[in-house]
């Protein structure tokens, strides 16, 4: 079973409580994980991904989960480096739909420098919107972004309940 190891933890990530949201679950050792990425008919207006994580066991993936939990009470702001001054992201939690054993949703806005790129634009904000259902001891997350105006929008709910059921009953 993984255990969160600071080793692991990116050294990018100005808090340390925000390593496990901004990883969102990639790039683990020893668990399974699915990643489906799909984007809107609209011209590409939106994209947004459904990541899977098995875990070995129901009690497995609610430490997993439990942890999550706890990053999102300690985050709210971290930096990661990159071109000008970096990447500036917030985290906002959302009311979470009632699907699986438990959920979470959350929002985050980024501001990244790209006045290195284009002097007139100075920084380009754009959100993620996430869910996270645990449902038995599989853990996935949904995904809208990144977008500069996801904020108003909601991942598909029909895309999210079927998902959900299909976990559920594989169960």
């Amino acid at each position: 079973m993984y255990e969160r190891d600071p080793e692991w933890a990116p050294k990018s990530i100005s808090d340390p409580d925000c390593a496990l949201i901004a990883d969102s679950y990639r790039e683990r050792p020893k668990t399974t994980t699915v990643v489906q990425t799909f984007h809107s008919k609209e011209s590409y207006e939106w994209s947004g991904a459904t990541t899977l994580t098995a875990h070995p066991g129901p009690a497995a993936a609610a430490a997993e989960f439990d942890r999550l939990r706890k990053a999102m009470q300690g985050c709210r702001e971290y930096r990661t480096p990159g071109a000008g001054s970096g990447t500036r992201t917030t985290l906002a939690q959302v009311r979470a739909p009632a699907h699986g054993d438990e959920a979470v949703a959350y929002t985050r806005t980024s501001w990244t420098d790209v006045s290195d790129l284009d002097p007139e634009m100075k920084e380009l904000r754009t959100i993620r919107r996430s869910t996270v259902v645990r449902i038995g001891s599989v853990i996935a997350q949904f995904e809208l972004g990144p977008s500069p105006s996801v904020e108003t929008m909601e991942f598909p709910a029909e895309l999210m309940a079927r998902q959900v059921q299909r976990l559920r009953d594989l169960r």
